[in-house]
């Protein structure tokens, strides 16, 4: 299934350092060119991610994973990609949509994916939950800070994992920057 080079497993820094790229090169005229990579939304960037990862980490990537989604009808869903042992799902703000748009509250099918992932796939030893924001507005920190509140599982007790969340931003001066929250939920 998945193809890790010996004991080397991609960790929480190197997915952020190749976001990080990602991101940056979003902004760079001579990769977008004609494309606007910036206007597009996730449902497009999507594929255009999976591709890059494949590129920065190779065999250690896996997309579209299925795994428990306690909110859908089905009670199924899909974490984003697979690095190593690390889950990871992606969201993002175009420059025109509001806060909300990345906000825990419209993210928490991701969260809950992210919190429920050793479920179905006990492997996986980490969550990232990566936020690309284009806006020119960032979230404050208070907003990043609700990712520590749990969704609504339900009635039962339910195992919780922590995960990572990465924020990428442009500040005011143009340089690229990702605050990292690390949230972790006692039992």
């Amino acid at each position: 299934m998945f193809n890790f080079q010996g004991d080397l497993m991609p960790s929480i820094k190197s997915i952020q350092e190749s976001f990080h790229l990602l991101y940056e090169s979003f902004g760079e005229p001579s990769f977008v060119k004609s494309h606007e990579f910036e206007w597009w939304g996730e449902k497009n960037l999507l594929p255009n991610i999976r591709f890059f990862l494949l590129g920065y980490f190779g065999s250690d990537l896996e997309p579209e994973i299925k795994t428990e989604l306690l909110s859908s009808k089905t009670g199924t869903g899909y974490i984003d990609f697979v690095v190593g042992k690390t889950a990871i799902e992606f969201a993002v703000r175009l420059p025109d949509e509001t806060r909300s748009k990345l906000t825990s509250y419209t993210n928490r099918d991701e969260r809950t994916k992210l919190i429920r992932r050793k479920t179905w796939h006990p492997w996986l030893e980490s969550g990232v939950h990566v936020l690309f924001d284009f806006s020119k507005d960032p979230l404050t920190l208070e907003q990043l800070d609700e990712y520590r509140e749990l969704p609504n599982f339900g009635a039962g007790n339910f195992n919780k994992d922590g995960f990572s969340v990465l924020y990428f931003y442009k500040m005011e001066n143009g340089e690229i920057n990702c605050i990292r929250k690390n949230i972790s939920f006692s039992s």
